[in-house]
């Protein structure tokens, strides 16, 4: 007697919308400009640290607008360093997902995207002085029933 099969399967029941914003860090801090994703404001921020003598580059991503009045927004935050040819680097990119619930400027990520200060100042990303980075801002829209 043969053994009977299950078939599995998967589906996504979510969509997302999604941004990507390049930007190049010149100095100490950078604020990129508003931007509209999901249906929300964003604005994403940068600001290099020093702890303990360790240094890194920080990203921020801060919800500019309120959440709508039936609920929280679920979103990931990824940001990968651009090489001088400005292609992005793979093996560094970091990401972090959060729900968002109260916005308003007042909102930002709980743990910013962190790049150690020694591999962004590598001659591998820094060109003319500078650093590329490419962010990427995925929002979590209703799910799919």
């Amino acid at each position: 007697m043969e053994k009977p099969t299950m078939a599995i399967s998967s589906s996504s029941l979510t969509v997302t919308a999604t941004s990507v914003r390049r930007f190049t860090v010149d100095g100490y801090s950078i604020t990129k400009e508003q931007f509209t994703v999901g249906g929300h404001d964003w604005a994403i921020r940068y600001y290099p640290t020093a702890v303990l003598g360790s240094c890194s580059c920080n990203f921020y991503l801060v919800m500019m607008s309120r959440p709508p009045a039936s609920g929280a927004v679920g979103v990931t935050f990824a940001c990968t360093p651009l090489d001088r040819r400005g292609e992005p680097s793979a093996g560094e990119e970091r990401r972090v997902s959060q729900v968002f619930a109260h916005g308003g400027g007042q909102e930002v990520i709980r743990w910013p995207i962190r790049f150690r200060e020694e591999v962004m100042q590598s001659d591998e990303y820094v060109k003319g002085g500078c650093f590329a980075v490419q962010c990427t801002v995925s929002v979590l829209k209703k799910p799919l029933y």
